[in-house]
């Protein structure tokens, strides 16, 4: 199992498709949750009155309803620090930041042996101009959501990615990822099928 933070952008700067892959994440600490979207309206008291039938005889009837009808979502929660200069892995190698491993490029588009300061703008750089949707969404790898785990990677949008500055060589990374549909895979796979 992984314990590598593995964030993958899709970003169009002008000359086409740039890959972003960030995961010079440190000491990271995650929360992964499942939000409950239970539907609960008493605009249905039509369907209440139905269900409050087949309580029992005696029992309370102060109880919810609760219809899970798919709602809610699942996040993962992520905070890190991101620190200047190449970042490295288990086996000696260098966690990439941008579109390239080589810590000694630097430009609009990677920055993976550059400054904490020079990181979070880039990543800040493929968050503004790619976004995520659930048209182009980002990846998220870590644990067995990666292509050798046992789960499939997720496909996420950002809430409010942020960098807080720690030092002049450190920032603190905070971010939750949602999963979400793929909706260019759903409509190449429709089209597929129409054909």
């Amino acid at each position: 199992m992984s314990e590598i933070f593995r964030i993958t952008i899709e970003a169009d700067f002008g000359g086409g498709g740039t890959t972003g892959v960030f995961e010079a994440f440190v000491n990271p600490d995650d929360t992964d949750e499942v939000r409950t979207g239970y539907l609960l309206e008493d605009s249905f008291n039509q369907t209440l009155s139905i269900l409050r039938g087949l309580l029992e005889e005696g029992e309370a009837d102060r109880k919810g309803v609760h219809l899970d009808l798919g709602g809610g979502q699942h996040a993962v929660s992520l905070t890190a620090e991101v620190n200047s200069g190449p970042t490295p892995d288990s086996d000696g190698g260098v966690l990439q930041w941008g579109s390239s491993a080589d810590p000694e490029q630097f430009d609009a588009t990677t920055a993976t042996g550059a400054t904490a300061l020079q990181k979070t703008q880039i990543f800040q750089h493929y968050a503004r101009v790619g976004g995520s949707d659930s048209l182009t969404p980002a990846t998220l790898e870590y644990g067995e959501y990666t292509t050798d785990g046992v789960l499939e990677p997720l496909d996420v949008v950002f809430e409010t990615p942020k960098f807080e500055r720690q030092s002049s060589d450190k920032y603190r990374f905070s971010g939750t990822f949602v999963e979400t549909v793929d909706l260019s895979r759903a409509l190449d796979g429709s089209k597929q099928t129409e054909g």
